[in-house]
């Protein structure tokens, strides 16, 4: 998972299905070995309609 920037907010520590990524990894590469993306408001969901994968787009 690549957090958002209120990403101290949450302990990740507790969630051991999370894998949190380092905040230099290239998006791109996350992109290409997800299965699903849970996005909200970010246009990262355009980059991963290309590969053809399930987009849950969680709109508060």
């Amino acid at each position: 998972m690549k957090a958002h920037m209120f990403e101290k907010i949450i302990e990740f520590k507790n969630f051991s299905n999370i894998k949190k990524a380092p905040k230099n990894t290239d998006i791109q590469e996350l992109l290409a070995i997800t299965d699903i993306l849970i996005t909200d408001y970010s246009s990262v969901y355009c980059d991963f309609l290309l590969v053809d994968k399930p987009i849950l787009l969680f709109t508060y």
